[in-house]
């Protein structure tokens, strides 16, 4: 027997928890959930091992996960021998919930129940001994202390997307490291913070699905519905919730009852986008200086642009920091323009600033070429001169802009010496303010079209705009949560797009 079957077999022993609606009814799992057992645990590598080591398993709410986690957590208790069980969850609130739903279940065992068979501790810690495995379970919330000691087989970290530092998380998957096999599995629903680790954790997982070779050993699984999905049809809800699927009309009740409350009630649209569409619409959202949304609603399929004219912009890092050039094409028949990003840094700082730089994903990033890792600690510039110069005889480069305030000297001077037109240029509200509102006419209208670049994703993602005393809005370096280079260095190509469109339309001025 597979231990996909063997786990179904046992978990459909269990009974629901109390405080479920179904409470002492026998524990039945849904088909999706029995399809992730499956492919969890069958799945096998080139040597006959279990492939999957991690896994994110992301879903919207009411979906049953909180009682699934628990069976899966009472399963391994008692099926791993000389196991530690650890669930964590993000607040104390949910590792009390979590930590009563497997005691119940436990309780509600004639077997299980024995005293010889398992112990569930009183009081505040939350632990559970099963002395036929000679495992336990622990169950510990974010604000635990002493996860440094924790020496995992199986990890369950309940909502998983909330977490804004890998603390926990890595404490635990490093305390288990000398194990002959370790389970780690995220569960969450969207969060808020999008320039936190569990959005990054998320991201890494979208990354894998789109393409499995960047880690066999991480297991996504993502029910979501895309941004520009109609929330006003039950559909898009059934789509990413697979829970309601299998439940059928009396979800659908639900669902519709949900869409009236939101039509007559706009301020709850953000809400059941965020919990019940699993979509990343936080409650800071309205900080971002463009909403995400907005910003993929403008990714396309981007055509060859060899030998079309172009506009440069270029946003140097500190010798540390990440390095952005962009490209604009202004439009042609299509309307549209297109931007292309390009992003370097020092490879031997990659992992520090991806620990520092929230959300921030520079290593894979760069094993799949979004980001080009320069030799040493230090960005050595002749790689991005050496880009500019391929760009200019693939492209018609008009002109490269770059921070006039940075030292950058000799490689201005150097790119003059190549024969690019750079063009240094002030940050301040006479250049970036009309920039800025170009910008984001463009993508508000979806006349700019990207390729979906995850580094330039990430820096919308950190950039919150500011208002001045005049009512102009422009981007904030100072105010955003993160990096946003990409940002900046589009904002120099529109700017300077800008300025010699508006001088080629001028009027002739006669003295």
């Amino acid at each position: 027997m597979n231990e996909s079957e063997k786990c179904i077999k046992v978990i459909e022993k269990f009974r629901n928890p109390e405080g479920t609606e179904w409470a002492g009814k026998p524990f039945k799992l849904l088909e999706w959930q029995k399809n992730y057992i499956r492919k969890l645990l069958d799945t096998m590598d080139e040597r006959g091992h279990p492939r999957y080591e991690q896994s994110l398993l992301f879903l919207p709410r009411k979906q049953g996960k909180t009682t699934f986690i628990a069976a899966l957590a009472l399963y391994f208790l008692m099926s791993r021998k000389h196991g530690q069980i650890k669930c964590l969850a993000q607040v104390k609130e949910q590792a009390g919930i979590l930590y009563k739903f497997v005691a119940s279940m436990i309780r509600q065992d004639p077997y299980l129940s024995q005293r010889k068979i398992c112990r569930i501790y009183k009081g505040n810690v939350k632990k559970i001994e099963c002395y036929e495995s000679d495992s336990t379970l622990e169950v510990l919330s974010s604000d635990a202390v002493g996860a440094l000691g924790l020496n995992a087989s199986v990890l369950l970290y309940d909502e998983i997307c909330f977490s804004t530092s890998s603390e926990l998380w890595d404490a635990v998957i490093s305390g288990g490291i000398s194990r002959k096999s370790l389970l780690a599995i995220g569960l969450s629903t969207a969060g808020w913070d999008m320039a936190g680790w569990g959005f990054q954790f998320y991201e890494r997982a979208k990354a894998i699905m789109a393409d499995p070779t960047l880690d066999s050993t991480f297991l996504p699984v993502i029910y979501e519905a895309p941004m520009d999905a109609d929330w006003t049809k039950a559909q898009t809800y059934l789509d990413c919730s697979p829970t309601f699927q299998e439940i059928g009309e009396d979800a659908i009740r639900r669902i519709e009852s949900m869409i009236a409350t939101a039509q007559k009630d706009p301020s709850q649209l953000r809400r059941i986008r965020r919990y019940h569409l699993n979509q990343w619409i936080g409650a800071d959202a309205v900080k971002l200086w463009i909403p995400l949304d907005k910003f993929d609603l403008c990714r396309e399929e981007v055509v060859d642009m060899g030998g079309r004219d172009c506009w440069g912009g270029l946003d140097l890092g500190a010798v540390k920091d990440l390095t952005a050039l962009a490209l604009l094409f202004p439009p042609l028949d299509t309307g549209k323009y297109v931007a292309l990003l390009k992003f370097y840094m020092p490879a031997d700082t990659l992992a520090v600033r991806e620990h520092e730089d929230g959300g921030a994903q520079y290593t894979s990033w760069a094993r799949s070429g979004l980001v080009t890792a320069t030799p040493g600690w230090c960005t050595d510039y002749n790689y991005i001169r050496n880009d500019i110069r391929l760009m200019r005889e693939k492209y018609n480069l008009l002109g490269v802009g770059v921070d006039r305030m940075f030292n950058a000297t000799n490689l201005i001077r150097e790119l003059a010496e190549d024969g690019v037109n750079v063009v240094p240029m002030g940050q301040g509200a006479f250049t970036i303010v009309p920039a800025a509102r170009e910008l984001e006419n463009l993508i508000e209208q979806r006349r700019l079209a990207h390729d979906g670049n995850a580094v330039l994703r990430w820096n919308f993602a950190n950039c919150v705009g500011v208002m001045d005393e005049c009512g102009n809005m422009k981007p904030s370096k100072k105010k955003s949560t993160g990096r946003i280079d990409g940002v900046y260095s589009l904002l120099n190509a529109c700017a300077l797009e800008l300025a010699n469109r508006q001088a080629a339309n001028a009027p002739a001025i006669y003295f």
